[in-house]
């Protein structure tokens, strides 16, 4: 259905969209205190953790904390 409502060079956008997205979001992982990539960046999946050795845990614990809240309401 998806392929016929949006054609090949949609699904082509979308999923290069999604790619862009989650390097864009490793890369600043990578970047930003009390995180660490987990595995290289491949395409578009990035399996990230709390690094338990930094001051900036508590507020990302607090952040993830309320995520996996919110994405269980549903």
């Amino acid at each position: 259905m998806a392929l016929k409502a949006d054609g090949r060079s949609g699904i082509a956008e979308i999923v290069e969209r999604n790619v862009k997205l989650a390097t864009l979001l490793g890369t600043k992982l990578g970047q930003t205190d009390g995180f660490q990539l987990i595995t290289p960046l491949l395409l578009n999946v990035v399996c990230f953790a709390l690094d338990c050795g930094t001051k900036a845990n508590k507020k990302h614990t607090n952040v993830i904390n309320f995520l996996n809240y919110w994405m269980t309401q549903a």
